[in-house]
């Protein structure tokens, strides 16, 4: 598999391997490559990542303050890596090289079937499972003839290592259970009957995921009695019974009365921690016909490594489902980039800085910049409720809905107040969505201001003196209630002074102690002096950064500055 190798510092030479479909890089503990990161404050919690698509491997920045490069040049968007690729992320250097698949090898015993000839081993790769199974040569000529009952045992030992093969040459889980069943059929030709169960992870019950009968069995019914399983699986005992009417507590028998089987053998499938997967069961209704002590044995001894093959398939499910969800959660991610404007506005006169990190893979804040008619152009800063993907639905119904609202009404209130009610007529998900619009007039500076149940936007003097734009009423959250009402608030933007937006993902961050950053800190460092909105807004994040410091980002964090930078 594609590995990074770090090119710079004490670890040179290290590598990291790329075995996910999506690897993040940061100081975050929760990012696959954050050790390396951990005392280096320049990188941001989640810096950069990693994707695979079709076999190609793709970098991308994921808002990083400093930024990633790829062959020196800064990264914009997703761009795809070549062998020999250099990634730099503040300082360290990493190559990007193919690498051959490797293999890890664990061994298992099959327990003591035919004296100390056996042995199985796994062989395992990212996706697939291969089992292996050999045996010793004898010491010398003729030790295997001299055993009593070589014949039977070297056939059962043949069909044994049949069964292994045909297990391992499968990874989905039903296909396992089946090939067991078979398997067994052919080590035990008395068996009749069999079922294969598997502990349901939504309900916790045994559920069964394969059954088999011989074709010449006149009863197609597989007798399972669930007092049985039931205390098979809690004992975790292989068991064997010669006739179901003995050897048992009245409850169980009452369970098995219908059993028409004269002979069976139940054992549990225990995964590596010991915790129960599931039972196997075969049955045989020929009164001849009886399983003895030495298949009991055999059984008991066959069970765990059914039990690994068994979790391992469980696992590959598992790794597949999560996979289908990594691509539908970075499928929606990208669609929510392409929701967010692509660069900043060149607007003569006015420079801009913006920033959006979800706490998420997609997130439920949103920014937008909407040109206008009559040289206006409208800032956007939403949040929605909620992260993950229910939220970044809503944004995405946001950004279509709200340009065409403010393009089409005679207000920027007038749109808030229809953008509202589509909201609350398609809203089936209780999400709400507190929204500022900032609506710039680029020829007069004048500033319209209409909130709908945001935090609201902060004034920066050239003095560097800091006050929030508030209006006698703030209007309900969108997508809450129909029929609300929006005001409106303006105020001139003069020369050298700034106008900052922001969502509550920055004021009610926590540092490990359990404080907020709050809005009193902000405020404290937005007046100080900066050049440019850029280093306004630096300010901003790294004092941020340094004050949550290793603390999980809890909410989406987004901020958007402009800055009226001349007299024109």
């Amino acid at each position: 598999m594609p590995c990074l190798v770090l090119q710079t510092g004490s670890d040179a030479g290290k590598k990291f391997p790329l075995d996910e479909d999506r690897c993040v890089l940061g100081r975050h503990e929760d990012c696959d490559i954050y050790d390396l990161f951990a005392d280096t404050k320049t990188v941001s919690r989640r810096h950069a990542c990693i994707s695979q698509r079709d076999g190609q491997y793709f970098l991308e920045d994921l808002g990083s303050r400093r930024g990633t490069t790829l062959n020196g040049l800064p990264v914009n968007g997703v761009q795809l890596l070549k062998d020999g690729d250099e990634i730099g992320i503040c300082g360290f250097t990493f190559l990007f090289e193919p690498e051959e698949v490797s293999w890890g090898r664990q061994t298992i015993g099959l327990a003591a079937l035919l004296g100390d000839q056996k042995y199985a081993s796994v062989l395992m790769s990212q996706n697939d499972l291969v089992v292996v199974a050999s045996i010793d040569t004898p010491s010398k000529p003729g030790d295997v003839a001299e055993k009593k009952g070589a014949s039977s045992a070297e056939q059962r030992l043949k069909a044994l290592i049949e069964l292994l093969l045909a297990m391992g040459q499968s990874v989905e889980v039903q296909q396992v259970a089946e090939n067991l069943l078979s398997g067994l059929f052919e080590i035990f030709p008395i068996a009749d009957h069999g079922f294969v169960g598997v502990i349901d992870a939504t309900s916790g019950e045994v559920t069964p995921r394969a059954t088999k009968y011989r074709s010449d069995s006149p009863d197609k019914r597989i007798p399972i009695s669930t007092t049985l399983v039931d205390r098979v699986m809690r004992s975790q005992q292989t068991v064997l019974s010669s006739n179901t009417g003995m050897d048992w507590d009245e409850e169980l028998a009452d369970s098995m009365a219908n059993m028409k089987s004269r002979s069976f053998m139940c054992a549990p499938l225990i995964d590596a921690n010991g915790k129960s997967l599931g039972i196997v069961q075969i049955d045989s209704p020929n009164e001849t016909g009886k399983f003895t002590q030495t298949d009991l044995e055999v059984l008991a001894a066959l069970s765990p490594h059914a039990a690994l093959l068994l979790q391992y398939s469980q696992w590959h499910a598992e790794a597949v489902r999560r996979s289908s969800l990594q691509r539908d959660l970075e499928l929606a991610r990208q669609v929510q980039i392409g929701l967010l404007p692509t660069s900043i506005p060149a607007v003569p006169g006015y420079e801009f800085f913006n920033h959006y990190q979800p706490a998420q893979l997609v997130g439920g804040d949103f920014y937008d910049y909407v040109p206008l008619p009559n040289n206006r152009m409208a800032i956007i800063v939403a949040d929605v409720s909620g992260k993950g993907i229910s939220a970044a639905l809503l944004v995405a119904k946001l950004a279509g809905e709200l340009r065409y609202r403010l393009s089409t009404s005679p207000s920027t209130a007038a749109a808030l107040r229809k953008l509202n009610d589509a909201l609350c007529e398609s809203n089936q998900t209780s999400h709400f969505v507190t929204l500022l619009a900032v609506v710039v007039n680029l020829q007069t500076h004048d500033i319209e201001v209409v909130n709908a149940g945001h935090l609201p936007p902060l004034h920066v003097t050239e003095s560097g003196r800091v006050r929030p734009i508030t209006s006698p009423e703030i209007g309900m959250s969108l997508g809450v209630f129909p029929d609300c009402h929006y005001s409106a608030v303006t105020v001139r933007l003069q020369a050298n002074e700034s106008l900052v937006l922001y969502t509550d993902g920055i004021t009610e961050s926590l540092n490990l102690a359990g404080d907020l950053y709050g809005s009193e800190r902000l405020i404290r460092r937005l007046s100080v002096k900066a050049a440019t909105t850029r280093e306004m807004g630096m300010h901003v994040l790294d004092d941020l950064d340094r004050f949550v410091d290793a603390a999980d980002q809890a909410d989406d964090i987004c901020l958007v500055c402009l800055r009226r930078t001349s007299q024109t």
